[in-house]
């Protein structure tokens, strides 16, 4: 019988929590939450998860190698969905975002690998190679196998897409050292409900709601997953032969301007405000889009609407609004 024991590291945020959800609804599956809160809430939907037989929660330090040595035994499958986003906490917490986001990364690995554990899935981002697509470098829509480049490591923006570059380096590093296979999803624009507000999705919702319809980057375009899409596709594809040991871009690979993402939530909310330009933030790429041809290659797949997807995340804020709005900064991760 095949081990069904889960580890989520950063189970407690945004994807992890839904991913974990999604898991523990297989009741034969141990479901392992690792956060130390950082950027996960406690809040009654992690409660009502946490509270389910197959599923414990812990809250400790990915840093810390000799509690995570403790709490990862071999054979597990482990997540590792750790990293402090949120453009906000990339110029104003660059230390922090470094810190846990790529040693985290580093962390996780060398465990992985002490454990022998049955499978590494380690989730990257699409900021490690936005400097090529600043550059001209990579192509759009932009495959996995892109380069990485950091234009100006002066530049605070981009603390987070080097660490997650980090991130993925470990990956191929412990699979030739210890023979651990890994999977690299690379991710795209996840959106919905419990994302916090350091997002352009929520952070658009509530700074329209608050009166302030200054928008960052209208020319720049975006391309957005839907959380439930996202995870469905991730289940799909970790444990897929053909996408062992390979970096597998997730997302959505229909392009649309934050201008017009903004009038499409300017008219969910019934506003029909007019909106203002903020102009662009320096180091936010002008475009973003994942090629996806690798995962649908191997995974036939529906996507949820933009427009239905908001609704429900709209929905989210408005029964849950946030503690405090708007924000400094309004770029897109």
């Amino acid at each position: 019988m095949p081990n069904k024991r889960f580890v989520f590291l950063g189970g407690a945020g945004f994807i992890g929590y839904h991913l974990a959800k999604a898991f523990s609804e297989d009741k034969s599956s141990q479901i392992i939450i690792i956060d130390n809160l950082i950027r996960g809430t406690v809040d009654n939907l992690l409660e009502e998860l946490c509270s389910k037989e197959n599923v414990t929660y812990v809250n400790a330090d990915i840093c810390n190698m000799q509690d995570l040595l403790q709490l990862i035994h071999p054979r597990d499958i482990v997540f590792n969905l750790v990293a402090l986003n949120g453009t906000q906490n990339f110029y104003n917490k660059p230390m922090q975002v470094i810190w846990n986001t790529g040693n985290s990364a580093i962390v996780a690995a060398e465990v992985c690998a002490q454990k022998k554990v049955a499978k590494y899935v380690y989730f990257g981002s699409s900021e490690a190679y936005a400097g090529s697509v600043q550059l001209g470098i990579a192509k759009i829509p932009t495959p996995e196998n892109v380069p990485f480049v950091f234009p100006d490591s002066s530049n605070l923006r981009w603390s987070y897409g080097m660490s997650k570059a980090i991130g993925e380096a470990t990956c191929w590093a412990i699979n030739h050292e210890s023979g651990i296979d890994f999977t690299i999803i690379r991710v795209h624009n996840v959106y919905g409900p419990r994302m916090g507000l350091e997002h352009v999705i929520p952070d658009l919702i509530t700074k329209f709601l608050a009166g302030d319809m200054t928008v960052y980057g209208l020319t720049e375009t975006r391309s957005f997953i839907y959380v439930d899409d996202f995870v469905s596709l991730t289940q799909a594809v970790y444990q897929k032969p053909e996408f062992q040991n390979i970096v597998v871009n997730i997302g959505n690979d229909e392009e649309i301007t934050i201008a017009q993402l903004s009038s499409k939530i300017n008219s969910l909310l019934s506003l029909d405000k007019p909106i203002i330009d903020a102009g662009n933030i320096l180091g936010s790429v002008a475009r973003r889009c994942p090629d996806l041809s690798l995962v649908k290659s191997e995974v036939k797949f529906e996507l949820t609407s933009l427009e239905e997807g908001l609704e429900r995340t709209i929905a989210y804020y408005l029964e849950f609004p946030p503690g405090r709005m708007p924000y400094k900064f309004g770029g897109h991760p």
